[in-house]
């Protein structure tokens, strides 16, 4: 079986800003891997201009089934890394060192140098524990050969798009297209700050994340204060 490279997105938004979805977006179907031969784990993080990251806790309670996992929204907007791992589920077989399987709800690895034919539970095989699993992945060398393992990029501004700067853009082009604009600062102010959303989804479009997440925090502290 295929490993799958999956992919994610920020969605479901609350309307009190209190929590958000990571959304599985992966097509299983184009990469020839059925979504029900895999058992999905879901780990994610805020990262800050300077990449450092903050664990943002999410329950793995359905991994067979689980195409979104919800958490608590943190009050900086920007960047969300967010790792998906895909374990197969043990079927009969021959499985090298460090293979990785899901059966009878835990999740494991070969620790036999010669591989195995063994049911998982038995000594060749080592659990892991799921609070453990991305260190325990991370440190296995060879890398698991049969475990499907994405790192995405994901970027949200939620607390932007609904906060003073939203409010402002939303009125501004009545106010320009009925000719009652007055406040020529005001206006430059909030078209400023619209482009320079737009600059930091283009960053983060080009890669360019440090840059991006230092967009959003300048204007999350501007927009702190009316405009």
């Amino acid at each position: 079986m295929a490993n799958v490279v999956f992919a994610t997105e920020i969605s479901n938004v609350s309307a009190d800003l209190s929590s958000a979805a990571l959304i599985d977006d992966t097509n299983y179907t184009n990469q020839g891997v059925a979504r029900n031969t895999l058992a999905v784990v879901a780990f994610l993080y805020k990262r800050d201009a300077a990449n450092s990251d903050v664990n943002l806790p999410i329950t793995n309670a359905n991994p067979l089934t689980a195409t979104s996992w919800t958490f608590t929204l943190p009050s900086q907007d920007g960047l969300f890394i967010a790792e998906l791992l895909g374990f197969p589920i043990w079927g009969a077989g021959t499985y090298p060192l460090n293979s990785a399987v899901y059966y009878g709800g835990s999740l494991y690895y070969v620790n036999n140098v010669a591989g195995t034919s063994q049911v998982p539970g038995g000594a060749d095989w080592t659990i892991i524990p799921l609070a453990n699993i991305p260190t325990v992945i991370a440190g296995l060398s060879p890398t698991p050969p049969n475990l499907s393992n994405t790192q995405t990029y994901n970027f949200a501004t939620p607390r932007l798009q609904t906060g003073i700067l939203a409010d402002e853009e939303a009125t501004l082009g009545e106010k320009i297209i009925n000719g009652s604009c007055k406040n020529w600062a005001q206006a430059a102010g909030v078209i400023t700050g619209g482009a320079l959303l737009d600059s930091a989804y283009t960053n983060f479009a080009k890669q360019n994340y440090s840059v991006a997440q230092g967009i959003v925090d300048f204007l999350q502290a501007t927009t702190a204060l009316p405009i």
